[in-house]
């Protein structure tokens, strides 16, 4: 789980989130501030990522934290915080793509002579970890249906587990397993595609 840099601590202890969470929870609003400062940047990256808008990303951060805090006390495990919070991030950022209907539909995909199947399991994380054509990446995953993009982000760029994208997703740990791979199909001969023409040219 990606966090921020910038954490809290007592007496040079890092308070873990279900502490906070049930702080929180019982009334205590300044404990709520921690788990801000602690998943603000990875909320906003991730809010970026799917919107593709800096500051509709920074505008849809503010709205899951104030969401998470009006309704902290329905949080069943405390534990599990993160992967809630992202869960309000992506139903607010799916929310605003339906909105504006920026969606790409498979069968635009398919036009563009990409085939939908599965493939090897071993998306290029290079491609995502090291920068490296990190332009082209970002472009190819804007172009991603919305709920094909988180789960490649979420897997790859924050690295939840299947079960966390799982609870997150409604799906079962093995069709995370079979969307995922279908994704990364997608996006490497898109990819290939994209190095193939620009070697032609």
């Amino acid at each position: 789980m990606v966090e921020s840099a910038r954490d809290v601590t007592v007496e040079g202890v890092r308070q873990p989130d279900a502490e906070l969470v049930l702080r929180a929870a019982a009334g205590d609003a300044t404990a709520f501030e921690p788990l801000v400062r602690r998943y603000s940047d990875t909320i906003v990256r991730f809010s970026h990522h799917m919107v593709g808008d800096f500051q509709v990303a920074e505008d849809i951060a503010q709205d899951t934290f104030l969401k998470a805090f009006s309704h902290i006390g329905r949080l069943e495990d405390a534990a599990k915080f993160a992967t809630w919070l992202y869960s309000i991030a992506r139903h607010l950022c799916l929310d605003w793509i339906r909105a504006r209907r920026s969606t790409v539909s498979m069968d635009v995909l398919e036009s563009d002579g990409v085939e939908i199947s599965g493939g090897p399991d071993d998306l290029p994380e290079r491609y995502l970890e090291t920068g490296e054509m990190h332009g082209r990446v970002l472009a190819e995953l804007q172009r991603l249906r919305p709920d094909y993009r988180e789960i490649l982000l979420m897997k790859h760029v924050y690295e939840l587990s299947y079960k966390e994208i799982g609870e997150m997703a409604g799906l079962s740990v093995s069709a995370v397993g079979e969307k995922l791979s279908r994704v990364r199909e997608i996006l490497r001969k898109k990819l290939r595609s994209v190095s193939g023409n620009q070697a032609g040219r």
